[in-house]
């Protein structure tokens, strides 16, 4: 039988027998009931693209903080004022003062003047009466680490006027010669800019005796230099800001005006170095 005789008699026994001749048509076409029908082929679904994802990039490194720079007005000055001290305990009153009493009073102004402009200030005694030998002064400036020790005195001896003593010789304590010629030359430097201050605001004050080599003082005859100079590794300087066995001197330094008046020459001598060293 034609394939196209089959699919007639197909057709027409479905007409004829309705559902029942599904066996029958089976019969005749040669289908087998457990032959699965031929799957009609259906389109493949679409799946939504995602899109690429770009790839991931490094993320960039945090520059490291960069801490600020030391502002130049962050320094560290260490005030001595001079005695008591092994030499001597300075309380003797001359013309009605006495040099520790004086050297305590102008320090506390000078310390005053430096920090309201910024300036750290370490002191090498807590009061005025604190004994503290010149060597332990000088390793208090020392430890601080200071850019400038100011050692304030007052003298005696018949003179008139302020002088400063600087260490321009090396001198020998206790079997330590010292300074070294790295603090020399700065103390040098630094002297110049304190005289230069201190000629300036005090002039017609009080005399200019000018700058000294320590060894020209009656301590730096013995020994070479001053002993807070032959252990100080800082740069260093003497003031001796009247001679308080002269009435002239002595009076004048007593008035609270010229007090404020030496403290801000020496603050300035002291600021004029510490910017331009």
């Amino acid at each position: 039988m034609t394939h196209a005789a089959r699919s007639l008699l197909f057709f027409l026994a479905l007409a004829v027998c309705g559902a029942s001749g599904y066996f029958v048509t089976l019969a005749l076409t040669g289908i087998s009931a457990e032959e699965p029908a031929a799957a009609v082929p259906q389109p493949e679904p679409t799946v939504p693209k995602t899109p690429p994802v770009p790839p991931s990039k490094s993320p960039q490194p945090i520059a490291s903080y960069q801490a600020p720079q030391q502002p130049r007005q962050q320094f560290i000055v260490c005030l001595d004022p001079g005695h008591p001290s092994e030499v001597n305990d300075g309380m003797h009153k001359v013309n009605g003062v006495s040099e520790t009493e004086i050297n305590w009073d102008v320090s506390l102004r000078i310390k005053k003047i430096l920090e309201n402009t910024g300036v750290t200030v370490v002191m090498t005694k807590s009061r005025m009466e604190e004994r503290v030998t010149n060597r332990q002064r000088a390793n208090i400036a020392n430890s601080a680490k200071s850019h400038l020790m100011l050692r304030i005195h007052a003298d005696a001896g018949g003179g008139t006027g302020f002088t400063i003593y600087y260490p321009r010789k090396q001198g020998t304590k206790d079997g330590v010669t010292g300074p070294s010629q790295a603090v020399m030359q700065a103390s040098a430097v630094a002297s110049r800019h304190m005289h230069a201050a201190m000629a300036e605001k005090l002039k017609g004050k009080l005399k200019d005796n000018g700058l000294r080599g320590d060894e020209q003082s009656y301590v730096g005859q013995q020994q070479g230099a001053f002993t807070g100079s032959i252990f100080s590794q800082v740069p260093v300087m003497l003031i001796e800001m009247c001679f308080l066995d002269n009435k002239n001197d002595a009076e004048w330094i007593k008035v609270e005006a010229n007090k404020n008046l030496m403290a801000h020459a020496i603050a300035a001598g002291a600021i004029s170095y510490l910017n331009n060293r």
